[in-house]
């Protein structure tokens, strides 16, 4: 039994830009300037936190959702809105950040918000309450619509033995797909690790051992 050293394409991934880890902004344009709903949502969505020290979303100043990085989608069907969206109410005129959901309905989905220009951080509120108003927040009306984030990139993992690469298995984080495998959806910050499950599994006679990695092409 022969035993055949191959190769893998890609180990772990971290999909960023090119920041220091301690001052890393998120990718829209925006100042820190003053406390604003759509700041705060947007800043949310791209993973900081009120008080962050790479991009406080706390006073996070953007004066509208960008939608170069975000698909504005009517309309609002509360059985497709996932945590991590971005409730509009107004016709552009607020956004809150959906933090948490529930159930799909009104009462089900809990939103984090700033109320107006300069207020602090409201958090879990639901729909019902920033539609229909409650003490201390104003009444915004329906939902007109949601934004969600734009995919940017995807990665194809493959393994090559013996100069193919459309033999076995890949596994990116938790799922087993047949090599070549292509992962979208993948924003700023993404995350995949990779692992080599076809190491040890014999082809055509031959054993697999993986002994080197690949990410675009440089060994790791």
């Amino acid at each position: 039994m022969k035993f055949m050293k191959c190769f893998v394409l890609l180990f772990t991934i971290l999909i960023s830009d090119v920041f220091a880890e301690e001052t890393k902004p998120i990718p829209p344009s925006h100042t820190h300037a003053n406390s604003i709903c759509h700041g705060y949502a947007v800043a949310r969505a791209f993973g900081r936190t009120d008080g962050d020290s790479r991009c406080d979303a706390g006073d996070c100043y953007l004066t509208a959702v960008p939608t170069m990085y975000f698909e504005r989608i009517t309309p609002v069907n509360y059985s497709n809105i996932k945590v991590g969206d971005i409730l509009e109410f107004g016709q552009h005129l607020h956004s809150a950040y959906v933090a948490s959901k529930y159930y799909p309905q009104e009462s089900g989905i809990r939103l984090d918000q700033v109320n107006t220009l300069g207020d602090t951080v409201m958090y879990g509120l639901t729909i019902s309450q920033v539609k229909n108003g409650t003490t201390g927040v104003i009444a915004r009306g329906a939902p007109t619509a949601y934004f969600r984030k734009i995919p940017k990139w995807e990665i194809i993992v493959q393994n090559d033995i013996h100069s193919e690469n459309d033999i076995g298995n890949v596994k990116i984080g938790t799922e087993t797909l047949a090599s070549p495998a292509t992962k979208d959806e993948l924003h700023w910050e993404s995350s995949k690790t990779i692992e080599a499950i076809m190491d040890g599994v014999e082809i055509n006679g031959n054993v697999q051992r993986f002994d080197r990695w690949t990410q675009n092409g440089v060994s790791i």
